[in-house]
């Protein structure tokens, strides 16, 4: 018979430590795997190796993983979030006012049609005419300077929101986004593409969003139909300012329903526009919100 021989309490206490240690790495590996299921698009990829639009994990093939290729993210001084909120409401009401304008336009167009066919009209119709004329001009600038006013201010406010959202490469610089709308062919384009990528940059599923994340996250329907729109009504607009110089009679009253129907365009392109704005600055308060809060990190 042998005596028992127990180990030195250094020994054992070294075992323990070991022991302890060991549980410790599989109950965080298994938490950490427990933890990449839960990611909020899990049918995104299918091929493994493939890194979600934030760079933040990888499809290993049967779950997502953490990315442990993503590079360190250097955090970046952004200029502190501001809502657009007052910035949008007053954009809203002046065009809401710009499309009464565009209405009132659709008015005096229908009575410059009869006052076109017209061959002597009488004092009392050319007055009418002048007035409504005046009355509608005087509407339609009266709204239209400042819709476009606060509508650029409101584009600069999202714009440079982007950086405090998880975005700091911006497309283009706040005043570049808005400075392109006064510029001639640059405006058919850059004014949409700001909202676009705030747009994208303001979703509030995903943290970080640089801007090939923010690319392949597609293009949404509300702002790319109401940009369509304003183009379409550009484009009759100026074929009814061409038909509207020509001599003809009916060159010119048929100049006229094409300015009918160019008005009726714009103010579908100004109701979306209300839409848009509106829709855009929920986006951006509801994803500082949750950054605030620690929901989205």
């Amino acid at each position: 018979m042998y005596p028992s021989i127990s180990a030195p309490p250094s020994s054992v206490g070294a075992l323990a430590f070991s022991q302890a240690r060991t549980s410790s790495r599989n109950a965080f590996s298994g938490s950490l795997r427990s933890k990449s299921t839960s990611i909020p698009y899990p049918r995104l990829m299918q091929q493994a190796g493939q890194v979600s639009p934030d760079g933040y994990w990888l499809w290993n093939g049967t779950e997502w993983v953490p990315n442990p290729y993503r590079p360190p993210v250097v955090a970046q001084w952004a200029p502190p979030f501001e809502t657009p909120r007052f910035r949008a409401t007053m954009t809203t009401v002046f065009l809401i006012a710009n499309a009464i304008a565009l209405g009132l336009g659709i008015l005096w167009t229908v009575l410059n049609i009869a006052y076109i066919q017209t061959p002597n009209p009488d004092q009392a119709f050319t007055a009418v005419w002048g007035v409504l004329a005046l009355a509608y001009l005087a509407l339609l600038f009266g709204t239209l300077i400042p819709a476009g006013v606060f509508f650029s201010m409101w584009v600069h406010r999202v714009v440079r929101n982007m950086p405090a959202l998880g975005s700091p490469d911006w497309r283009r610089s706040p005043g570049w986004s808005v400075g392109s709308s006064f510029i001639p062919i640059l405006s058919l384009f850059y004014p949409y593409w700001a909202v676009l990528d705030a747009w994208r940059a303001s979703d509030p599923r995903w943290r970080w969003l640089n801007q090939t994340a923010r690319k392949s996250l597609g293009v949404p329907a509300l702002p790319a139909v109401w940009w369509t729109l304003y183009l379409l009504a550009l484009v009759m607009n100026r074929i009814s300012a061409v038909m509207d110089r020509s001599s003809d009679v009916g060159t010119r009253v048929a100049g006229s329903a094409v300015d009918i129907a160019s008005s009726v365009v714009l103010i579908g392109a100004a109701v979306l526009a209300i839409f848009v704005v509106r829709d855009l600055t929920a986006r951006q308060e509801l994803k500082n919100e949750l950054i605030s809060s620690g929901r989205l990190a």
